[in-house]
């Protein structure tokens, strides 16, 4: 397969369009460029810079508590973000006090946290 640009989006699910965004947006840094209600509920576009996160909240909010899929389960495991200084990012976390866990692995900083649903994002 030759011309291969990337990834253009990754669809996910939500059951809160705000705390999503908050997380996303206003912690992480991405930017919404689209937010549409639809009978089904709402859909949100959140651009990563290379990269597409479509997240789908369901319109009665009904879905099931997430959690980190075991390597046993079928599913995406994490997703990773890459800053310019990860350090800034995971001291901004540490003062507003979101579930968190900072390791070093190999020669970078990784820092996992819990998005709005519980799962875990990676950065």
């Amino acid at each position: 397969m030759s011309g291969l640009l990337g990834f253009e989006h990754i669809g996910m699910t939500s059951s809160d369009a705000e705390a999503t965004i908050a997380f996303y947006c206003d912690l992480l840094g991405l930017r919404l460029v689209l937010r549409k209600s639809q009978p089904s509920g709402e859909l949100l576009f959140l651009d990563a810079g290379g990269g597409m996160l479509e997240i789908m909240v369901p319109a009665d909010g009904s879905l099931n508590r997430s959690h980190d899929v075991l390597p046993t389960e079928a599913g995406m495991r994490h997703m990773t973000f890459a800053f310019e200084d990860v350090l800034s990012v995971c001291s901004t976390i540490h003062q507003i006090q979101l579930g968190h866990d900072c390791k070093c692995s190999l020669s970078s900083w990784v820092y996992f946290l819990s998005r709005p649903d519980k799962t875990r994002a990676q950065q």
